[in-house]
């Protein structure tokens, strides 16, 4: 994996190592005036910890922790471009209101990249999620709130309400409001 600094001192050594002239995986940049990762990669070593508690408070109400840190250095190959990541939220069952099957939960998330992979991201470079030629970095957030609506006995349907403010860690973008309902099926 390559380090965003040393795609950056790449670049500004050689503008001709830019992103439309790599002739490995470069992400499908064709940026002729940003740096690329690809002129970089090699073994490299990416350190951090996560931590993650649930734990249920009453019956039918629960509550959750996650987080994460990385050094920062390197590119991202996991879910998401964060460096550092923070969420929490509570999952309510449906006893409450007398649906047996149903949930209601409620989340909030905050993640972060670190200053050399902003600088990248600003320089124009395309990391493997985001990267749009500029960036006016801040924290990404997102407020998620979902309801589980049992169907049949082994049908259930779900609905989802995001809103995302600062995508891809760009005070530019956003805020955005997504919407969606996801089925599942047990045979």
């Amino acid at each position: 994996m390559g380090r965003w600094d040393e795609a950056i001192a790449a670049y500004q050594a050689n503008p001709a190592q830019n992103a439309a002239n790599c002739t490995s995986f470069n992400y499908d940049s064709e940026n002729s005036s940003a740096p690329d990762l690809c002129w970089v990669r090699k073994a490299n070593i990416k350190t951090g910890i996560g931590i993650n508690v649930k734990q249920q408070l009453i019956d039918g109400v629960g509550v959750f922790l996650r987080g994460m840190v990385s050094d920062g250095k390197t590119e991202v190959y996991s879910y998401t471009s964060a460096d550092r990541s923070l969420s929490f939220g509570g999952l309510i069952g449906g006893d409450s209101w007398g649906r047996h099957y149903d949930a209601l939960g409620v989340a909030y998330a905050c993640s972060w990249i670190s200053a050399g992979h902003a600088e990248y991201l600003r320089l124009g470079g395309v990391d493997g999620f985001i990267g749009d030629g500029n960036l006016r970095y801040r924290p990404e957030q997102v407020v998620d709130i979902y309801y589980k609506l049992r169907l049949l006995p082994s049908a259930w349907m779900t609905l989802d309400y995001q809103h995302i403010a600062n995508p891809a860690y760009n005070a530019d973008r956003g805020p955005v409001d997504v919407y969606g309902v996801r089925a599942h099926f047990e045979f």
